[in-house]
This record gives structure tokens, C-alpha cells and sequence, in this order.
């Protein structure tokens, strides 16, 4: 297969399954780190600071949609690398888990 090729449409499928959690995950993390930045303290500071430690548990809030909307258009490609970034996600933040909280 030369170099210049085009990527397969199941390909394609995957890296965008890939991808899409993972931009997801970034967004979630900014989003939770930043809000915890700017209350500093406070009963939603927890708030913010379980969401980004368990980012691993919390992602499922907008993972599960998006498998569940993927199913229905039949990409099932698309399902299984979005199901593989999500549970990457989960194996690299559970040590953060174990962390405890900030004070």
C-alpha cells in the first residue's frame, strides 16, 4: 500500500471514534480544572475537583450518549474505537482516584 493513499472508510471511522472521545476528554478535563481555578474553595470546588479526579467514571455522562447515537446510525466502527478511548481514559486516571482530595 503506498504511502499516499487515502485511509479506508473503516479507518476513517475509527481514528474518528478515537479522536472524538479524546477531544471530549480534553474538554472535560479544561472545563473541570479551570472551574476549579476560579471558585477556589467553596461547595462547588468538590464539585469541580471529583469531576476532573474521577474523569474516568464522569466521562460516561456524554460517552454514553454519543455510543448510543453511533448505534443507531450503525457505525460500528466508530462504536468500538470510542468504547476502547473511553476505557484508556478510565485505566490512566483510576491511580488519580487514589489521590486524595485537594484542600
Amino acid at each position: 500500500m503506498p504511502d499516499d493513499a487515502p485511509i479506508s472508510k473503516p479507518g476513517r471511522e475509527r481514528l474518528r471514534g478515537f479522536a472524538f472521545v479524546w477531544v471530549l476528554n480534553f474538554l472535560h478535563a479544561g472545563l473541570s480544572l479551570s472551574w476549579a481555578l476560579y471558585l477556589d474553595g467553596g461547595p462547588l470546588y468538590r464539585l469541580a475537583d471529583i469531576s476532573f479526579r474521577f474523569i474516568g467514571l464522569t466521562q460516561f455522562v456524554y460517552v454514553l450518549p454519543l455510543l448510543i447515537t453511533a448505534h443507531r446510525k450503525g457505525r460500528k466502527d466508530f462504536i468500538s474505537t470510542a468504547v476502547l478511548a473511553a476505557c484508556v481514559t478510565f485505566l490512566l486516571s483510576a491511580p488519580c482516584m487514589l489521590l486524595p482530595p485537594i484542600e
